[in-house]
């Protein structure tokens, strides 16, 4: 992944040993806006490499509680493509047209989900990237659990430093 496999959260954003990778990864999640909000979701994908990266043959996936299986949330297609040091951004479809998403469907995440980006199928798949908020043994995660759950329109965030900037 992006980053080690250990990972601190102050303030909800990791930090994590300096060790640069050569494929997409989760940056940032949203998992809700509130109450009245609970669409409000949002995956960020972010190309850390020097080419551009099509995201044909990807799909971003969660798993709910303690399933053992994936729910898809999107396959992409040969039209998705994430440029060089750039995001991509998935959003439900009733928040995505607010924050500008390049893509959106009606799936929603919740407090006991994790997700992945997978290359292939549903359940076989290569896991490229994971993160998790549950802390189910099924649950799709690296080594452990983001925790505590983010609060009300509290994402979290991937940085590769502390001081790291969009730049």
């Amino acid at each position: 992944s992006y980053f080690s496999d250990t990972a601190t959260s102050t303030n909800n954003t990791f930090s994590a040993a300096q060790i640069f990778t050569n494929h997409v990864v989760i940056s940032e999640v949203q998992v809700t806006g509130g109450p009245s909000n609970t669409t409000n979701d949002f995956i960020e994908l972010y190309n850390p490499t020097s080419s551009a990266i099509n995201l044909d043959g990807y799909r971003l996936v969660k798993r709910t509680g303690s399933s053992s299986s994936d729910t898809s949330i999107i396959a992409f297609t040969s039209s998705h493509i994430i440029p060089s040091h750039g995001f991509f951004l998935w959003a439900n479809s009733g928040f995505a047209a607010s924050i500008g998403a390049d893509v959106s469907t009606t799936d929603t995440l919740a407090a006991s989900n994790s997700i992945a980006l997978r290359f292939g199928s549903l359940d076989v798949g290569t896991i490229i990237d994971a993160l998790s908020w549950n802390s189910s043994v099924n649950s799709l995660k690296e080594s452990t659990e983001f925790s505590p759950d983010p609060g009300t329109n509290e994402s979290m965030e991937r940085k590769a430093l502390s001081a790291s900037t969009a730049v």
